[in-house]
């Protein structure tokens, strides 16, 4: 039985891919997701009403592919009309100016209020999610289009040497969690606030997540 024991152990590291293989498989189901919401994008500019056979032959894409990420032309064109609705980086922070919690709060300021005027979409987007997980088994989490953290590295980055890269990790990793869809649904679905008093807390969220950051930095402590 030892050996037998020692054998499946055997067999399932040699199944288990590399980290560095799983690493890039995530990133290449984010391109291609990401390259859906394109082709997704660009047929409504031209004023169609585009089905996920379209989606798919203009990202050129394998039809099966893009029922991979969407179940429905209709999901599809949630998640588009989401995606293509919040401001990129380079046009929320043109300048480097602003201190670190307005810069913060700015972030909040572009994602949230987007995401509260649509909670269909945001509850068709984490279905979406939810689904995708599922379907990929425990050591593929699914795709996360993870679309605010490139907007918080953007707000952290005139404080990058301040903060340290450590710091600054986490201290990004905080504030996503007061930004986006999950916030949203705790905040509404499961803290049952306004929206307005959703926003408020989010925001008081992050204002003392910059603070605690700050006075890290102020002690020196790790």
């Amino acid at each position: 039985p030892g050996r037998d024991g020692n054998r499946r152990t055997v067999s399932a590291r040699a199944a288990t891919p590399s980290a560095g293989a799983g690493t890039e498989r995530v990133a290449q189901k984010r391109r291609t997701r990401q390259a859906l919401l394109e082709a997704a994008n660009a047929l409504l500019d031209e004023g169609r009403r585009p089905s996920l056979d379209d989606v798919a032959a203009r990202a050129e894409v394998s039809r099966a592919t893009a029922y991979r990420y969407f179940t429905s032309s209709d999901d599809l064109l949630t998640d588009a009309v989401i995606d293509r609705s919040l401001v990129p980086a380079e046009v929320l922070f043109p300048e480097r100016e602003g201190s670190l919690v307005e810069r913060a709060l700015a972030v909040e300021e572009a994602a949230n209020p987007l995401l509260l005027a649509d909670e269909v979409a945001v509850h068709v987007i984490t279905r979406l999610m939810s689904e995708a997980w599922l379907s990929g088994g425990p050591e593929d989490p699914g795709v996360r289009p993870g679309r605010r953290l490139p907007l918080i590295d953007a707000a952290l980055a005139p404080y990058a040497d301040m903060l340290g890269p450590d710091r600054r990790r986490r201290l990004r990793d905080a504030i996503a969690l007061a930004i986006g869809i999950e916030a949203v649904v705790t905040l509404r679905d499961v803290c049952e606030l306004s929206p307005e008093d959703a926003r408020a807390t989010a925001r008081w969220a992050i204002r003392a997540l910059v603070g605690a950051a700050l006075d890290e930095v102020r002690t020196g402590n790790r």
